[in-house]
């Protein structure tokens, strides 16, 4: 039972005592004077032993029902590792585990914190009403130890996630931290969006652990060589060349090549992105030209793929 109904409960029974109290001195052959006298004390005497009873009473529930929740994640958690690894697992059987229909989209969500700490379960709490509000729908979420909460946004069409307002929540409370997988149907999409979630999450812990947001659409090549880390940075550095140098000039000069390329070579659209003059961008493609020591005509889908790669793994800041 709630927490609200167990107190409503203690006070309604000092109410019928103090009923009880009131007819009986109501009925005693004691004077009006000493009849209310003594109703005062019962009264005093009464309420401070509710208050005292209610202050442990809280105390109890609150620790029991950290472990009943404790029990239910677990038992949660065990039956949703168990729809994501067993591969015979059909449709009905998965459904009957998790009490869910999965024939609708999905949309998964990691969640964590990045230290443990007294107010993490809090945090994951707020994090989970956070992808709430964002989306509009209700997550089916579960605790998977004190750092991690998993979430899944369930629909009948493609869920819809609000970017600018979950990001804009987040910073609002600092040390939380959400992966957001692509959509994706059935139950195999519950499992495959699940898998682009822990990518994304990979990728934010190694590039960058003070982004508090991660989607999978936006990282999803970079996500794949995590595991490569070595010979990605390797690769990275090879088709770059010095274009990697660790300075603001030369970070300048990549920023406006991967721009520019991304406008598909338009000097002007660059311009327009970057706030600045066209001859300004005319002038950075030239010297980052000169640095890599061939035009951009050559090797250009290795140099824009290497840019990309280094913004979203963070190669570009160490």
């Amino acid at each position: 039972m709630s927490l609200e109904a167990l107190l409503r409960a203690y006070r309604l029974g000092e109410h019928m005592f103090m009923q009880g109290a009131i007819s009986l001195l109501r009925d005693s052959p004691a004077s009006a004077d000493l009849a209310l006298e003594t109703a005062g004390r019962i009264a005093l005497l009464v309420n401070a032993y509710i208050d005292r009873v209610i202050e442990g009473v809280i105390d109890i529930y609150e620790s029991e029902r950290r472990r009943w929740d404790a029990r239910s994640d677990s038992t949660r958690a065990a039956q949703i590792r168990a729809v994501l690894d067993t591969e015979d697992l059909d449709l009905a059987s998965a459904e009957q585990m998790l009490t869910a229909s999965l024939r609708g989209w999905h949309m998964a969500a990691i969640i964590w914190v990045r230290k443990p700490a007294a107010s993490s379960a809090d945090l994951l709490r707020a994090g989970a009403a956070m992808l709430t509000t964002a989306t509009g729908k209700e997550p089916l979420t579960v605790v998977i130890d004190e750092q991690n909460c998993w979430a899944w946004i369930s629909s009948s069409g493609k869920p819809s996630l609000d970017t600018g307002r979950l990001e804009r929540d987040l910073h609002r409370r600092p040390g939380i931290r959400v992966a957001i997988g692509d959509p994706a149907a059935g139950l195999a999409g519950f499992r495959q969006t699940f898998r682009d979630a822990q990518r994304a999450r990979n990728l934010a812990l190694v590039a960058d652990p003070s982004r508090v947001l991660t989607l999978h659409s936006r990282v999803a090549l970079a996500s794949l060589l995590i595991d490569h880390l070595p010979d990605t940075r390797a690769w990275v550095h090879r088709v770059l060349g010095d274009l990697m140098r660790d300075d603001t000039t030369t970070a300048r000069l990549r920023e406006t090549v991967q721009t520019y390329l991304d406008a598909r070579g338009s000097l002007t659209d660059a311009a327009a992105r970057m706030h600045v003059h066209k001859n300004t961008v005319h002038y950075r493609i030239r010297k980052a030209e000169e640095v890599l020591g061939h035009p951009l005509t050559v090797n250009r889908l290795e140099t824009e793929v290497a840019l990309m790669i280094s913004e979203q793994l963070g190669l570009d800041q160490r």
